[in-house]
């Protein structure tokens, strides 16, 4: 061990130091080991900055000692200013030589001091306070009173022991045994590799409009699509829409009140978040499905229901008489699909920074996005780098566009409004 001492020395020079712009304030540092420790294991590494490229004074430095990530952010830097960046390692013979980064300095930066652009989410929280206390001004004193969302701390125990009871003099909803035309809103809970069904063994299902004949009913699902976020507001809702007297709150009355019946019979107040495609049929039945994972099945107040595998649900639906074009079997059929979307739509991307591609098709009353089939809550993309920050000197750099193989993504539809946006 004496002699292995003796003849070691100090490591060489750290290799592939990088020098990355992290923000408008901060540098971000990676490096690598070094080619040789010269007989003695690297245990840290030193890293220092300055604005000379002499390192003289030194502006600071830092010791790293995890080394499992050789990386380091320098913060606290004035924007704007550049800052010369090296980096040695240590092991019991002292420090070695320094590597300097590539590119020698950076300065911190970001794109929208550069082009003067705010944050998107600048303001936006006081905008929207501001909105919703007008909004409440302008009601009627008649009108059902408003929960403050600013204020929401969710249920006490106590509110929810009340509402259970009172579900308990609650009718029971009138699920469909059977579907002809018109509109009907079914329900898929799942827990693990089960499913809710009635004592019929099918999924929770409510007519809605039974003389359904709009032209379309794009708008109305992306106003289901916006409701579903506010579960616990569908009764003040629904009981502000009948004091209108246009035609579509009338339709979209009858959309609240299937909800409600929903919520009621299962006793669960968050249904999830609707399927972005609804079930059709060639008899015009059209039915939204609301999906929504639960951790608890106890949760489940549903005394004629229990919970059974999907291949048990499709085997039986495969040896029953029903035609298969059925709007029954049409929705068995699509529950792997439909599971599957709600659990990777709320997948969000890693940190870092991304390079995406849009992709649409534009009609008069939809707009149609193509997404991954993985992550159907972004347009398709590739990862550039783990840092997210666009710095000066990226803006204008060439990027290669992402690799688009067909298979792998799938149609959002959503309505097209005035502005005519996409919302992905």
């Amino acid at each position: 061990m004496k002699a292995g001492y003796e003849h070691a020395r100090p490591p060489e020079a750290p290799t592939n130091v990088r020098l990355d712009v992290a923000s408008n304030s901060s540098l971000l540092v990676t490096f690598a080991e070094p080619r040789s420790h010269n007989g003695a294991v690297v245990t840290r590494y030193k890293v220092e900055w300055s604005s000379y490229e002499n390192f003289l004074p030194l502006t600071g430095e830092a010791i790293v000692e995890d080394l499992s990530h050789l990386e380091f952010e320098i913060k606290s830097l004035t924007k704007g200013s550049h800052y010369f960046v090296r980096v040695c390692a240590w092991n019991v013979k002292g420090y070695g030589p320094y590597c300097g980064s590539e590119p020698l300095s950076a300065a911190p930066s970001s794109w929208r001091e550069v082009d003067g652009i705010q944050s998107r989410l600048e303001g936006k929280v006081a905008s929207l306070y501001t909105l919703y206390h007008q909004v409440k001004r302008s009601r009627p004193p008649e009108t059902t009173e408003m929960k403050d969302i600013f204020k929401r701390n969710g249920e006490s125990p106590l509110q929810k022991k009340k509402i259970s009871i009172k579900n308990l003099f609650v009718s029971a909803p009138k699920f469909q045994k059977s579907i002809k035309r018109g509109v009907y809103m079914a329900c898929l809970l799942y827990n693990e590799d089960k499913l809710l069904v009635t004592s019929e063994e099918q999924l929770p299902i409510i007519e809605v409009d039974e003389t359904f004949s709009g032209p379309t009913i794009q708008n109305d699902l992306y106003w289901l699509l916006k409701v579903s976020c506010m579960w616990e507001e569908t009764k003040v809702l629904k009981l502000d829409m009948e004091k209108t007297n246009s035609a579509g709150s009338t339709f979209r009355c009858k959309l609240l009140q299937a909800m409600i019946s929903l919520q009621n019979g299962l006793g669960i107040q968050d249904l999830g978040q609707f399927f972005h495609r609804p079930v059709r049929d060639n008899n015009s039945s059209i039915i939204f499905t609301v999906v929504n994972q639960v951790r608890d099945p106890k949760v489940v107040t549903l005394s004629s229901g229990k919970w059974v595998t999907f291949g048990k649900l499709a085997r039986r639906q495969s040896l029953s008489t029903i035609d298969a074009a059925d709007a029954h079997n049409l929705l068995i059929s699509c529950v792997p699909e439909m599971m599957l979307y709600h659990q990777v739509s709320g997948q969000r991307l890693a940190r870092g920074l991304y390079l995406g591609y849009v992709k649409l098709q534009a009609s008069v009353e939809v707009l149609r996005v193509m997404v991954p089939n993985r992550t159907p809550s972004c347009v398709p993309h590739v990862k550039i780098r783990d840092c997210p920050n666009v710095s000066r000197s990226l803006r204008g750099h060439s990027l290669q566009p992402p690799d688009l193989r067909p298979g792998g993504a799938r149609v959002i539809s959503h309505c097209n409004h005035d502005t005519g946006h996409a919302v992905h």
